[in-house]
């Protein structure tokens, strides 16, 4: 469980490369050009499934 959830500051601060949680499920990935976007994890049938919702900008 997320104990801290993104906020619009959060997100904007962030630089570093990686993938951030949101919690249930939701993530962001910082991309090594700085560019953002959110993306969905789940499971079905036991399979590890990601659905990408968009970048940044656009969401």
């Amino acid at each position: 469980m997320v104990r801290n959830k993104l906020t619009d500051a959060k997100i904007r601060g962030l630089s570093k490369p990686g993938v951030y949680a949101d919690g249930a499920g939701l993530y962001i990935r910082v991309h090594p050009g700085g560019s953002k976007s959110w993306f969905f994890i789940y499971r079905r049938k036991g399979i590890r499934r990601e659905i990408g919702l968009g970048g940044l900008a656009g969401t």
